[in-house]
């Protein structure tokens, strides 16, 4: 690894390097690809990793207090990052993974479906069949001028999630029995814990609150999760998208608007030029704002669409975007650069592999310390800095 810059302040340091196909003791003669990452602070002293592949599975690494080095594990003097256990959702690409720690459960998006897995990978990956053609997945930030408001409103159905073997059935309001399984969605308790989930998939958005359910037999047919959901037909063409409040931020290949959940109305934000790559969107957790990519200029926006600061200037466009407090890093070409949010100056640089590796990924824990920050390229391994 090196620096780039002899000048750059020193805000994060390498600690460890992790091979998750190594770890996992998966073959090299088929190559691990790593598509995705999700970082997760389960408690002061344990940090979840889980590493999307190109290949449908998802290994789950954990960091934590220094110990002796096994066959599994990286030990360091600031801890070891060791292999727990793999799952798989299928044999295609794990496009994004998000932890809903609210309900214990991670969601994954995997070429146009979505899933739901234990925290720990201990159970099968039940697939929420009611979502299909899936291309952008969000969840939504409570911001305090809204926190009042029922985000999904009237016309809320319920749903349910697919169990491994189990013919999918979904009646609403019904009690209609198919080959002799009845609905498995218990009615929620309200005030227990939960998280809004927001796709875009089949040319509309899909909101969803997922509810942890009790703790009869029924439910654990069904991954313990309730699920109620608010279909909004009409809007096609998503590629990315950021829930803040009551409104979402949509981007497609034309630019980006501001979809207002209470009035359905949406409005123009910014548009892409035709030489633009893809939309991107960061959800900002710490400020409960967005950061908005339109070509190598980041604009960071509240939740009415409104500009907040000044743009960042990066010198590429970037394969990926984390947010840390105070600062936003950005990574691409096996390059990681780190931004002051108030400057929007480049405070450190770092090269962890040579130019031309393909997609980098960057991430950290949006709604913990975030003092835990994973890079990985498609077929090198992860580095963690602190």
């Amino acid at each position: 690894m090196e620096t780039l810059r002899s000048k750059d302040r020193v805000v994060l340091e390498a600690f460890a390097e992790f091979d998750p196909a190594k770890s996992a003791g998966l073959s090299p003669a088929a190559p691990l690809t790593i598509r995705s990452l999700a970082v997760f602070t389960a408690s002061d002293s344990q940090t979840l990793v889980y590493i999307g592949t190109g290949g449908g599975k998802i290994i789950l690494a954990s960091l934590g207090p220094p110990l002796t080095s096994s066959g599994s594990s990286v030990d360091s003097d600031k801890g070891v990052v060791e292999f727990l256990r793999s799952a798989s959702v299928g044999v295609r690409l794990v496009e994004s993974i998000h932890v809903l720690s609210e309900i214990g459960r991670v969601l994954v998006l995997s070429e146009g479906s979505v899933f739901l897995v234990d925290l720990l990978l201990l159970q099968p990956a039940r697939k929420l069949i009611f979502l299909k053609d899936v291309t952008a997945v969000t969840r939504r930030i409570l911001c305090a001028e809204d926190s009042s408001l029922a985000p999904l409103g009237d016309g809320m159905q319920k749903a349910e999630i697919l169990s491994p073997g189990q013919k999918f059935f979904q009646k609403l309001g019904g009690s209609i029995r198919v080959n002799g399984i009845g609905p498995r969605i218990s009615e929620p308790q309200r005030g227990g814990p939960s998280c809004f989930v927001g796709v875009a998939a089949a040319k509309k958005l899909v909101l969803m609150e997922l509810l942890a359910a009790g703790s009869t037999e029924a439910d654990s047919d069904s991954a313990g999760v309730s699920v109620r959901l608010k279909e909004i037909p009409g809007i096609d063409g998503v590629r990315a998208m950021s829930w803040l409040g009551n409104s979402i931020i949509l981007g497609t290949s034309d630019g980006y608007t501001l979809f207002s959940i209470s009035n359905g109305s949406n409005i123009p934000l910014f548009m892409l030029p035709e030489s633009s790559g893809p939309p991107q969107l960061k959800c900002l957790w710490g400020s409960k704002e967005a950061l908005l990519l339109v070509d190598n200029v980041g604009v960071v926006v509240n939740s009415a669409g409104q500009p907040v600061g000044g743009s960042l200037i990066f010198q590429y466009t970037p394969d990926s975007i984390a947010e840390m407090p105070s600062y936003v890093i950005i990574a691409k070409d096996g390059r990681m650069d780190l931004f002051r949010r108030k400057t929007g100056a480049c405070v450190q640089s770092v090269s962890y592999a040579k130019g031309g590796v393909g997609r980098c990924i960057v991430a950290n824990d949006d709604q913990g310390r975030g003092d835990v920050i994973v890079m990985a390229t498609p077929y090198k391994v992860g580095h963690l800095f602190t």
